[in-house]
């Protein structure tokens, strides 16, 4: 199994779909060849999914295209249950629930193009990172 285990924010799985050259677009694909692993939960596989269909869909990727890599994504990711907490950890409400997802994975990396969102996020193991950062990160031996 990979040692490096993350959450993908959104903002990361558009980006490396708009630009096949960038470095999301190269940590999605090291992450097809197992190299990192992912962790999810319903809610962010439904964020996903909206987010490609207004962002991406049919721009960047075609309808089809885009299931199949929700689906892959799916069946690679390792699923979590989630509650939502009675405190606030991020500055964007809307992300409360990818830090639920963090304590209840115990992931190492939240990579995110976001990272004001998660400024004062204080988590014992966590790393917020860009996806440069994490690439770098797996590229170090």
């Amino acid at each position: 199994m990979a040692e490096h285990h993350a959450i993908l924010d959104t903002n990361v799985l558009v980006a490396g779909i708009r630009s096949r050259t960038g470095a999301s677009a190269e940590l999605l694909r090291l992450l097809l060849r197992g190299t990192y692993r992912i962790a999810i939960s319903a809610t962010l596989v439904f964020e996903y999914e909206e987010i490609l269909q207004r962002e991406a869909v049919p721009t960047y990727i075609s309808e089809a295209d885009a299931v199949t890599l929700i689906g892959t994504i799916c069946e690679i990711g390792i699923q979590h249950d989630t509650r939502r907490r009675e405190s606030p950890l991020s500055a964007d409400i809307d992300d409360e629930f990818i830090l639920d997802l963090v304590q209840v994975a115990r992931v190492n990396y939240l990579v995110t193009h976001n990272l004001r969102h998660f400024s004062k996020v204080k988590l014992p193991g966590l790393k917020v990172v860009t996806p440069q950062e994490f690439l770098k990160m797996l590229r170090t031996p």
